[in-house]
């Protein structure tokens, strides 16, 4: 059986470098006498010219394919096993199907994925590809269908077009449900870190596995965990799994660049102004299998939400009461310390004791490495203290120098090592600087003087 093919057209998705990019075909085969009919059984199918550095060769190449015909026909949806291989004759990449199943005669889209090149001068120039289409065994149609298309270029950068912000609940001193969905023009991937601010006032303690959800484009969900700052007001996330590009019965297609997170918090306790939030991405484009080193990192960003959040407008219902945390029909769980005691301010230090000061700590920030400070003021020191002016390096850039001054508590005549380490991580906090990163280099102990502390930073 000869035929061609008519109104070839084929689209992609997204010109980002090194993303995923969805391609869709669409043709119409004819026979003979130009009347539209389906490929036989058997039909093997050639599209070649597409080229995709990062795509490696494989027998297993997942395509969605749609046969579309008039409703009566219910034309199938098939899900054929495709080769992707380059051709050692012509050296010309090439996906290659065969159709498996008896069609109506009617048009059909296949629709495939591919990964964009990064910048290259090849798409600076605007350069387009020349592919060609064939039909092999059961439908004979040369490979003269030879046309031009303008996709996987690659070159754009990526873009967060919006982020919407949405909440469960505006009543004071509850726990709410904060919906933020993300607009991109090319689909995230595993590793893509989502970090949210300006979710001030919140009642909630800091929680370094907060639980988040996330949402794909079509539907499904994963857990994962985030780093939630009350201090900051600060949620940082990274994504758990890859964005979904798929083809729908409808003939429709996800593009996999829209992608939704939620988590819960308390509301503040009182009124206050609702938070525009600010979020920052940083963007990996490669799926999880090749993973996106330092260098492909994208950042994009900052975008200010559409909506606000935790406003508190709404006090506690009448029929609900507050407890001694504020928390409208709670139960006191949310400010009972670690020791039982509500409003006792307790937490675990990072030495593992209820109400602790991290004394487990040395002076060089590790935990329970016993160096201490020598009587020079010099950690893990010689305790020869003339020689701490010549062994110290002072490094004019980057550093910061402090002058404290420090109130010893009544009876208190000396500082522990301990408190010089609550010091250093009192600093580091305020600075945003691991604590191993600031040193203490100098404590003078005189009733009469202020005592002299400066800090500074490790290259």
């Amino acid at each position: 059986l000869d035929g061609t093919f008519k109104n070839i057209t084929i689209l992609d998705s997204n010109k980002v470098g090194n993303a995923v990019n969805r391609i869709s075909l669409t043709v119409t085969v004819l026979d003979a006498k130009k009347a539209v009919v389906a490929p036989p059984l058997g039909t093997r199918f050639i599209l070649a010219g597409l080229t995709s550095r990062l795509t490696p060769a494989t027998d297993d190449f997942h395509l969605d394919s749609k046969f579309l015909g008039p409703p009566e026909h219910e034309a199938p949806e098939i899900q054929p096993k495709g080769r992707w291989y380059r051709d050692p004759t012509d050296r010309l990449w090439k996906i290659e199907f065969v159709v498996g199943q008896c069609l109506p005669p009617a048009p059909f889209t296949l629709s495939f994925v591919l990964i964009n090149p990064a910048v290259t001068v090849e798409a600076q120039m605007g350069a387009r590809r020349t592919l060609y289409l064939e039909g092999l065994d059961s439908m004979r149609i040369p490979n003269q269908a030879y046309f031009q298309v303008d996709v996987l270029r690659g070159g754009q950068s990526v873009r967060l077009e919006r982020m919407i912000a949405l909440e469960a609940t505006n009543v004071q001193g509850t726990f709410n449900t904060i919906f933020l969905e993300y607009f991109f023009n090319a689909p995230p991937m595993t590793g893509t870190e989502f970090i949210v601010d300006k979710l001030l006032g919140s009642m909630s303690r800091s929680n370094p596995e907060l639980k988040v959800m996330w949402e794909r484009e079509d539907g499904s969900q994963v857990e994962g965990v985030g780093n939630f700052d009350a201090r900051l007001g600060r949620l940082s996330t990274v994504m758990p799994v890859d964005s979904v590009s798929t083809c729908r019965q409808d003939g429709t297609c996800i593009r996999g660049t829209r992608i939704k997170l939620s988590f819960q918090i308390y509301n503040p306790v009182n009124l206050q102004e609702p938070y525009t939030l600010e979020s920052i991405v940083r963007f990996c484009a490669l799926p999880s299998q090749y993973g996106c080193a330092a260098g492909e990192i994208q950042v994009v960003g900052p975008v200010l939400s559409d909506g606000d959040v935790l406003g508190g407008v709404q006090a506690c219902l009448p029929v609900e009461r507050k407890d001694n945390c504020s928390v409208c029909d709670g139960d006191d769980t949310l400010c009972r310390g670690c020791d039982g005691v509500v409003n006792s301010g307790k937490v675990v230090d990072q030495c593992g004791e209820c109400g602790g000061t991290d004394a487990c700590f040395g002076c060089d920030g590790v935990v329970n490495s016993g160096v201490t400070i020598d009587r020079c003021g010099v950690c893990n020191g010689t305790n020869d203290c003339e020689n701490v002016v010549r062994d110290t390096q002072i490094v004019d850039w980057p550093h910061i120098a402090l002058n404290l001054t420090i109130v010893n508590a009544p009876g208190r005549t000396a500082i522990t090592d301990a408190e010089v380490f609550s010091i250093k991580k009192s600093i580091a906090d305020a600075i945003e600087f691991p604590a191993a990163a600031v040193d203490v280099l100098v404590i003078t102990n005189a009733p009469e003087a202020k005592g002299r502390v400066s800090i500074r930073r490790h290259l």
